[in-house]
């Protein structure tokens, strides 16, 4: 009869412990969701942001492209309408294509931060940030 007892006495024990174990788990596991849950609203809203920055980009193209296209149109009827009267006009500095694929890592150049900083607000490698910045100089250069 003790020896029942005892072994009812061990049962419950272990049960308990069990029972701790998986409430343990089971905080462990909610946290561990909350925390998921805030990197992924996070995510969101940095995906949210560089789609308004690719829209806003993608339109600044647009717009250059059309500034471009008035001008070409524009440029042989100034010619002939100009002939040999007017100078011929500076050709104007292609703009860098680089510097429109970065402008923020540009801007954040321009204001003289350093590439670690650039690279890390940019969420590049430092690498990838000299390299950018490199390519660059060598559109200009050219």
């Amino acid at each position: 009869m003790a020896d029942l007892e005892r072994e009812n006495e061990e049962m419950l024990q272990l049960v308990s412990s069990i029972k701790q174990q998986s409430q343990s788990t089971k905080a462990a596991l909610q946290e561990e969701i909350a925390l998921l849950r805030e990197q992924v609203a996070g995510l969101e809203k940095t995906t949210m942001l560089l789609d308004a920055r690719l829209t806003a980009e993608e339109k600044g193209l647009l717009q250059l492209t059309a500034f471009t296209k008035d001008n070409a149109a524009r440029q042989p009827a100034d010619d002939a309408s100009g002939g040999a009267e007017s100078a011929p006009a500076p050709k104007p500095k292609p703009v860098s294509s680089i510097k429109l694929r970065y402008p923020r890592l540009f801007e954040l150049h321009e204001q003289g931060k350093s590439i670690d900083s650039i690279a890390k607000t940019a969420g590049l490698q430092r690498g990838e940030v000299q390299l950018i910045l490199q390519l660059a100089k060598q559109e200009e250069s050219v």
